[in-house]
């Protein structure tokens, strides 16, 4: 799901299974500035094939890790370089630097991605999609605000010709940031995500986390209120677009909050028990979802995305309601959890698509 648990604190280190080491902010030619755009589309592309591959590796990674505590060593090595590779495209897209990305893995770069293999907590990548909501929303959140300023960004790369040291900072922190969600998301750490703000590894000056602040600023109402602003200025195919968005929203409220209690179970002496004790809450919340799609009628054009996010959350309700039944342990627990996965992603991706259809 794409609303839940809650980013338990860690303990603070110097150094993280995964970091980034950044350059000094140097001079960037202006030509490259003005035409960014146009210069990521190939880059764009390839990381969109990765995309594709590292879904479907991470998804045999999760299944390995739950026997081997840990990720095969080819999928693992694979994950990282996938997590180097955007981490570089979203840093030159983001106007860091001006020197282009390579294609592949290898080769030299300025920015350098760090991730050390760790071993994995098994509670930790059974309920990892649950785990990982809080840093995805906050990530999102802060990668939305970057997107409302990056007209301002670029044209004060394009006038200066590089970039002033703490917006460089700010916008630095948010990447690395954003690397160690994806790597944790990966299952190539259980360090959960922190370091939004600076550390030992990357202090950032006052000014530039007051740069961060705004980011996450901007981005909260693009978050929260921009589809429900578009769905009262449009006819009724945006009011349904409203009462989706609406409807998931709340059922993200009631995630977070499950997820938040679920982080804590996997240091319980019973977190199968532990979890399956919040599961009701949650249950009861995606049946109210499940109704609502059910209930609304939908236009034509928009009937076959409605139809696969009804079928989505359907799923999902009926693998929360095996998990609710399930014995501590035993192989319908893993493999419910497993579907349950997949199930979240599914009701995302296709409430998304169906809101879009809408709007």
């Amino acid at each position: 799901m794409s609303a839940v648990a809650s980013a338990a604190s860690i303990s603070e280190r110097s150094t993280s299974p995964v970091e980034v080491r950044f350059p000094d902010p140097g001079k960037q030619r202006r030509w490259t500035v003005a035409l960014r755009l146009l210069l990521l589309i190939p880059l764009a592309l390839v990381a969109f094939a990765l995309a594709v591959a590292a879904e479907f590796l991470v998804i045999l990674g999760w299944f390995a890790a739950l026997v081997l505590g840990r990720l095969p060593v080819g999928i693992a090595s694979f994950l990282a370089s996938v997590v180097r590779y955007w981490t570089r495209v979203y840093a030159y897209g983001l106007l860091l630097l001006d020197e282009y990305p390579p294609f592949g893995f290898k080769g030299p770069y300025p920015i350098a991605v760090e991730i050390e293999a760790t071993r994995l907590n098994r509670a930790s990548v059974l309920f990892r999609l649950l785990l990982a909501i809080p840093a995805y929303l906050l990530a999102t959140i802060v990668a939305l605000g970057m997107a409302a300023a990056e007209i301002v960004v670029w044209l004060i790369v394009l006038v200066l010709g590089r970039m002033p040291r703490p917006l460089y900072q700010a916008s630095a922190a948010a990447i690395r940031y954003e690397a160690r969600y994806t790597a944790y998301l990966l299952l190539l750490t259980s360090a959960y995500p922190r370091g939004l703000f600076g550390d030992a590894g990357l202090p950032l000056s006052r000014g530039a986390k007051w740069i961060v602040v705004v980011f996450v600023v901007l981005g909260l109402p693009l978050w929260a209120g921009v589809g429900v602003l578009r769905a009262s200025q449009a006819g009724s195919s945006s009011s349904l677009a409203n009462t989706v968005t609406a409807d998931y929203t709340r059922l993200g409220t009631v995630s977070l909050t499950f997820g938040s209690k679920a982080r804590n179970c996997s240091s319980s002496a019973h977190p199968f028990a532990c979890v399956q004790r919040l599961i009701p809450t949650l249950l009861a919340a995606t049946e109210r979802y499940d109704a609502q799609l059910h209930a609304l009628q939908y236009p034509a054009g928009a009937q076959g995305d409605a139809a696969s996010a009804e079928a989505a959350a359907s799923q999902f309700v009926a693998d929360l309601r095996v998990l609710e039944g399930a014995h501590n342990g035993s192989v319908d627990l893993q493999a419910g959890f497993g579907s349950l996965v997949r199930a979240g992603n599914l009701v995302d991706g296709t409430s998304t698509k169906l809101v879009a259809d809408l709007r």
